[in-house]
């Protein structure tokens, strides 16, 4: 048998195990969605998928007209971030609105349950199940088609394009698209970030979420103060704090005289314990007087629906900063020759290519005066 004979073996067959994979992998989303039904099952991959199809649809149609493009402010700055603030905002409204779509086919999908219905034993109409095999197909082409595109866009800058994956980047598919997905698919990913955080917000709640990263907050918030300001001249310097330097002493001398010098640090290390057991009770306080709001507004249907509107716009803002954030370390790693991430994307990324032409104007003079120290 020839090489080119092995070679033609061996692609038929690495296609026929691709094919049953994903055939395997229908099946199972057919099942998954008929099981749960259309009101049970997550909406988040179909509102990235919808997020990134109007992205493209609004930022390739309506760039040069977007509304933005005529504000003084937006005007007076540099071309190539002029054209980032377009496409970004374009961004930001199509996860809004995918998101909102979503939730509006999620609401219609999800049947209204009685008194007599149990969580567990909700019986799901036939339509309801059909619906629910749909998105959930749907759902998985679209997870399946964004991962291959991204892991397409980072294996390109890697000894595996010309390695072994050097024969799906030549494949006929591949190469009529590979425009495209070099130019899109760190964008979609960056879109994908914000809607899937203000997906999550949506569930969680507004209320929901600042109570959980008030708790974490506050609680190490209160660990810290707690222990810094019996050793602070904050405290020595204000009258009303008196009594930390008073309860230390008193701590300090109750200890045996074996302990010298280090009594006043002992002293001090107690009152920072009591003080910060005392402002842990407060948060933990305001805790569950959150979580008593965060019920009452989940048993409202109206403030619910406010509460998640206003934690998808928050968490849609998080996103978007939380790209940036990624982009300026990818940025910061190519400044400074650690890896070529511009490679990544197209210069026609709009979102990608617009964070760098952003870091060009406002981050590198920063790094360069940071580089020169």
């Amino acid at each position: 048998m020839t090489m080119y004979s092995i070679l033609a073996l061996s692609g038929n067959v690495a296609t026929i195990i691709a094919v049953s994979v994903l055939a395997v992998i229908a099946l199972i989303a057919i099942v998954v969605g008929g099981v749960k039904g259309a009101g049970r099952i997550g909406w988040g991959t179909l509102a990235w998928g919808i997020g990134c199809g109007l992205f493209w649809l609004l930022d390739s149609r309506l760039h040069d007209k977007n509304p933005i493009l005529k504000i003084g402010a937006v005007q007076n700055l540099a071309p190539g971030v002029q054209d980032f603030v377009a496409s970004l905002s374009w961004a930001l409204l199509s996860v809004l609105v995918a998101l909102l779509l979503c939730g509006l086919f999620a609401l219609i999908a999800r049947r209204k349950k009685t008194p007599r219905d149990d969580e567990d034993e909700e019986e799901i109409s036939g339509g309801s199940r059909v619906c629910g095999m749909v998105v959930s197909l749907v759902e998985t082409a679209i997870a399946l088609a964004g991962i291959a595109c991204i892991l397409l866009a980072v294996f390109s800058v890697t000894p595996l394009h010309d390695g072994l994956l050097q024969p799906v980047y030549q494949s006929r598919i591949v190469e009529s698209l590979w425009g495209f997905i070099h130019t899109y698919a760190i964008d979609f990913l960056f879109v994908g970030i914000t809607a899937g955080i203000a997906y999550c917000g949506w569930r969680g709640g507004f209320v929901g979420g600042f109570r959980s990263v008030f708790m974490v907050a506050g609680i190490i918030a209160a660990l810290v103060v707690g222990f810094w300001l019996p050793f602070s001249n904050f405290a020595a310097e204000k009258e009303w704090l008196s009594v930390v330097g008073k309860f230390s002493g008193w701590v300090a001398d109750r200890l045996p005289e074996s302990f010298g010098t280090i009594s006043a640090t002992i002293g001090k290390v107690a009152c920072g314990a009591v003080i910060a057991l005392a402002l842990v009770i407060v948060v933990v306080i305001v805790g569950l007087l959150l979580g008593l709001i965060e019920r009452g507004v989940r048993s409202a249907g109206a403030l619910r629906f406010v509460d998640g509107i206003l934690s998808v716009v928050v968490c849609v803002f998080l996103g978007a900063l939380l790209c940036a954030v990624i982009a300026g370390i990818l940025y910061a790693l190519e400044y400074f020759d650690v890896f070529g991430a511009s490679a990544l994307f197209g210069e026609d990324s709009p979102l990608a290519g617009g964070l760098f032409d952003v870091f060009d104007q406002y981050l590198k003079p920063l790094l360069d005066e940071w580089k020169a120290v």
